[in-house]
């Protein structure tokens, strides 16, 4: 697919690691998606899609959460369906969104819910 391994893939999904503009480009391609969104999350993630979010939607919100769950999932070294993780994502999105309305407030919310999804990918193992 790329020369991009799948532990710097995690680290760069996890925002431990910035991607060079090479590694976007080979990602983008490879994986058939606008370069545009794959390097700052605006735009239509599929060449020619013009759809955008509900209004609402708060797309940076539902990376990080998705990104929590799929880096606790690797460093549990556990295989949970993809179907699962985003259940849970969606219901970890709805709860931030009700219990903390204020984005300023987000932030400890997120930090509680990496425990959270270290715990629960435990009980995949």
């Amino acid at each position: 697919m790329t020369d991009v391994s799948e532990s710097q893939l995690h680290r760069i999904i996890a925002g431990d690691s910035k991607a060079k503009i090479d590694t976007i480009v080979a990602i983008a391609k490879a994986t058939d998606v606008n370069i545009e969104w794959l390097a700052t999350g605006e735009g239509p993630m599929l060449p020619g899609d013009e759809l955008a979010a509900p209004a609402g939607f708060d797309i940076d919100l539902m990376g990080q959460i998705m990104a929590i769950f799929m880096d606790a999932a690797y460093t549990q070294k556990t295989a949970i369906p993809a179907k699962d993780i985003g259940e849970m994502a969606a219901r970890a999105y709805v709860d931030i969104l009700a219990d903390f309305p204020d984005p300023e407030n987000r932030q400890k919310a997120l930090r509680q819910l990496a425990t959270i999804a270290n715990n629960i990918t435990r009980l995949y193992g």
